[in-house]
């Protein structure tokens, strides 16, 4: 005598569901698959259990239901859309029932790194003096404004001066960036020639938030002796008793036009004898 022993009704405890090991993070749908069994282990063979359901919890975020996708054969897949970084409680219910180890833990990490909801600080974005060190870090941030944690992000700035600026001298500014490998990049950039300037900070193809920055390089509070500009001296001969004006612009080591007063201006007339007839 031969017969066919089928499962008998599914069995939420005995059940499982089963996540992959792969990394998953914030931009895509995190997958897993339910196995269903009856209440001696016996893996069910055929789908159709409308009641099974199951939804995804982060602390101090609403419920986040799975979407379920019977294959007819006892399993059934799930998957979930996860909006936040973290640890979520994965819960299997069959007729409102737990299934299996319910909660599953799954841990969510951020996205890859998007320059427009990404974002920098420090002094160096707005301000800067001609010759020093200036400094500034960027925060990568993923699509749902989560921070990153990991680095490889290509990061990259660029300086334009403006026509009007007040140094005639031609732009030399580079920018160079360290990968921390924690979701930060730590910026410097060292500029001899000050004026206004639009910084362009960029992650990846996309400008970072607030990209340009209107930052603006100061003079040097280093004067130089040897370079500066007087004027207001007349073509004519100076007439003797008469004053003369003179307008000297101080200038610092680099030769930018200094903006500031301070100085201390020192004006030597040396008498040249004329010859005798």
């Amino acid at each position: 005598l031969e017969f066919d022993v089928i499962p008998s009704t599914a069995c939420g405890v005995a059940s499982i569901a089963v996540f992959d090991n792969v990394p998953r993070s914030v931009s895509e749908d995190i997958p897993f698959t339910v196995r269903m069994r009856d209440c001696f282990g016996n893996d069910q063979t055929e789908g159709g259990l409308s009641q099974l359901r199951a939804e995804a919890i982060h602390a101090g975020s609403p419920a986040v239901p799975c979407t379920v996708s019977d294959r007819l054969n006892g399993h059934y897949d799930m998957t979930f859309a996860a909006s936040v970084v973290g640890r979520y409680n994965v819960f299997v219910y069959l007729n409102d029932a737990l299934v299996g180890d319910s909660p599953y833990s799954v841990t969510i990490a951020a996205g890859l790194a998007f320059g427009p909801f990404s974002f920098a600080a420090g002094d160096g974005l707005r301000s800067g003096v001609a010759g020093e060190m200036e400094y500034m870090v960027v925060r990568a941030r993923d699509n749902g404004k989560n921070d990153v944690t990991v680095g490889g992000a290509t990061v990259r700035a660029f300086m334009t001066r403006h026509a009007d600026s007040f140094s005639d001298n031609v732009d030399s500014a580079t920018v160079s960036f360290t990968d921390n490998n924690d979701g930060t990049y730590s910026g410097a950039y060292n500029t001899t020639i000050s004026g206004d300037y639009s910084l362009f900070v960029r992650l990846g193809s996309y400008d970072i938030l607030g990209s340009p920055f209107a930052l603006l390089v100061h003079p040097t509070v280093i004067g130089s002796a040897t370079n500066i500009d007087m004027t207001g001296v007349d073509e004519t001969a100076p007439v003797a008793g008469v004053p003369i004006q003179l307008i000297v612009h101080a200038k610092d080591i680099y030769g930018n036009q200094k903006t500031q007063g301070g100085d201390q201006i020192t004006v030597n007339m040396t008498h040249v004898a004329s010859e005798s007839s």
